[in-house]
């Protein structure tokens, strides 16, 4: 671990993790991780996916107990034996997932559970003035009378800051607090995390908006695997730093690295256009354009935007605003079958969850979308025939189409998805993360299949987090960021080291 904290006569930790490990099985989650949250400061923590920041989020919080390592409050050993003893020692927890009661009022929330009495009546009166008054303190002119579930996700969150802080809480874990608020509404959230920590409470920020984490945090935490790989003091290193940091990538100058692709040989006209895209506050306003024999990476970080793209693309769910454009013809998609008849395709994140039947056979699996009509016996011929032309086409390594499509390796599950959607003539394919576990024979393999399509006369747009697959065999790169394209990569321009400082928010550093 390399520390860029600098602070030589830093204050003690309010809460310190000494050498935190934690196992899942044969999955180390944690490995000898060191964290120190010190009273009047906010230290960020960030990671991508599988880093670790769930799983140390929650043995801070007393859901997970540790393996090894040691929990330190106020200079003496702690150990958490649930989320209420953690509580009771004043560390709370604020996730992303509101947690209040949406038919009670902001009072009752506010003082849940506590509701101050008068004998063994609840003293409304009481009640009321108090809540007015903390919900004052933080600049929220609000009738504590009203309903939570009728104030805005951004109100919700920070009634339950300040909910946690009059319980005397002295450490504050938010997890993604921000990450369903739009910009305006996160402003606010933070500004009341700053406040709390300068009353003199430790604050723990864990976010994936990386300008948030800047902004706010006077030092900052990577993970990645499971172990810390740097702690930088405010200001000590660019954001391109932390994002090398949690990609595990040199951060190299970008002429070093320039891939020198080009624009795709003899690309055609445009497939796919959208014009200010948007489905707040998932997505913002995003324009892009797709051409024929082009390969399109979308690259971003978590929660930056990409499968939020995807998915409004094919219309699920639709998007609230702005046009789309299908071989130059402006489209109102309102739900996936749309999306399919305009001639799109997609492909999510999470294959086994969404995008395969597990059980059923790769026979099945390959049919769902094209089942030959008939008699009954010439159909099962002729199904088991095209069944055979699709596995053939993409390569599938199975000892039979009658098992199970689970008993097939990652890589053949995914091309399993691809030929699927092949055989429906695609236009465009959209595809979330198809590279993901699966091994590097496959993703040749994959990789060769999309190249293939795009020369067609087609086009592919596909979110991947590795910057190493993102710019293998593309000829554009997309930079998402904060839920809106903010860059675009090509030519001499696509480079490791430029998608590292557009991903960060630091495209003209050298």
């Amino acid at each position: 671990m390399r520390d860029a904290d600098g602070a030589g006569s830093a204050p003690p930790a309010l809460l310190a993790a000494l050498g935190l490990g934690k196992r899942f099985g044969a999955h180390a989650a944690l490995r000898g991780v060191d964290l120190e949250l010190r009273a009047g400061e906010v230290h960020g923590l960030i990671g991508e996916n599988g880093a670790g920041k769930s799983t140390l989020v929650k043995v801070l919080t007393g859901v997970h107990r540790p393996d090894a390592g040691t929990l330190v409050l106020d200079g003496r050993p702690l150990v958490l034996r649930d989320v209420q003893d953690a509580l009771r020692q004043g560390i709370a927890a604020i996730h992303q997932e509101v947690q209040l009661v949406p038919q009670l009022s902001l009072a009752e929330n506010l003082f849940l559970g506590a509701l101050p009495r008068r004998g063994w009546r609840v003293d409304w009166r009481r009640a009321h003035g108090e809540a007015e008054r903390i919900l004052g303190a933080a600049g929220l002119a609000l009738d504590p009378r009203c309903a939570a579930g009728a104030c805005t996700v951004a109100v919700q969150q920070m009634v339950c800051l300040l909910r946690a802080a009059h319980r005397s809480a002295r450490v504050l874990v938010l997890d993604e607090p921000t990450s369903s608020l739009d910009r305006h509404e996160a402003e606010r959230v933070l500004a009341l995390a700053r406040r709390l920590a300068a009353q003199g409470r430790a604050v723990l920020f864990v976010s994936h908006f990386l300008d948030q984490v800047e902004q706010l945090c006077d030092r900052v935490t990577v993970l990645r695997d499971g172990a810390v790989v740097a702690v930088h003091a405010r200001g000590a290193a660019p954001r391109a730093e932390w994002v090398a940091g949690m990609l595990g990538r040199e951060l190299v100058p970008a002429a070093a690295t320039a891939a020198g692709r080009g624009p795709a040989e003899g690309a055609g006209p445009v497939i796919l256009e959208a014009r200010a895209l948007a489905r707040p506050p998932a997505l913002e306003a995003v324009s892009l354009a797709l051409r024929g024999g082009e390969v399109v990476a979308l690259a971003g970080l978590l929660g930056a935007g990409r499968s939020e793209l995807l998915r409004t693309l094919f219309a699920d769910p639709p998007a609230s605003g702005g046009t789309l454009l299908v071989g130059g013809r402006p489209v109102r998609l309102r739900h996936p079958a749309g999306a399919v008849r305009a001639g799109l395709a997609f492909a999510p994140e999470d294959r086994k969850l969404d995008g395969v039947f597990p059980g059923l056979s790769v026979r099945d699996n390959l049919l769902l979308r094209s089942v030959a009509t008939g008699g009954w016996l010439r159909r099962r011929g002729r199904e088991r025939a095209r069944a055979r032309a699709l596995a053939e086409a993409v390569a599938i390594v199975a000892q039979s189409l009658d098992q199970p499509l689970a008993a097939l390796s990652g890589g053949n599950q995914q091309k399993a998805i691809l030929a699927r959607w092949l055989a429906t003539g695609p236009a465009v394919l959209l595809l979330d993360e198809p590279m993901r576990g699966i091994d590097v024979g496959a993703k040749a393999e994959i990789t060769r299949l999309l190249r293939g399509f795009a020369a067609r006369g087609k086009a592919v747009l596909f979110a991947a987090s590795d910057p190493e697959e993102t710019l293998e065999a593309v000829d554009r790169v997309l930079v998402v960021r904060a839920r809106r394209i903010v860059a675009e990569l090509a030519g001499a321009e696509l480079s490791a080291g430029a998608l590292v400082r557009a991903l960060a928010g630091t495209e003209a550093e050298s």
